[in-house]
């Protein structure tokens, strides 16, 4: 494969995964990190979980207790226990 044969096929990866892209809300994001005492970063996770109405598995301690509905630690996840997410923002 030349070089320009690369550069147009990972052009056109870009544009695939760019259409599957989620964005979450910056006001959201402060908010609940202030309002739950977690760092931004952890904010945003949650946020985009929360928006997609998906699981968030995390090797953190603090959020499967702080967002039941939404975080679940790897260990529950790989056992299979399961829950209903629910809508905390």
């Amino acid at each position: 494969m030349t070089l320009d044969e690369s550069k147009t096929l990972f052009r056109e990866a870009l544009d695939i995964l760019s259409e599957k892209e989620a964005h979450t809300d910056p006001a959201n994001v402060l908010d609940l990190s202030v309002r739950e005492k977690i760092s931004v970063y952890d904010s945003e996770y949650v946020s985009l979980a929360i928006s997609l109405h998906c699981k968030l598995v995390t090797a953190d301690k603090e959020l499967p207790r702080k967002f039941p509905g939404f975080a679940v630690s790897m260990e529950d996840f790989t056992n299979g226990v399961s829950f209903r997410p629910r809508v905390v923002i």
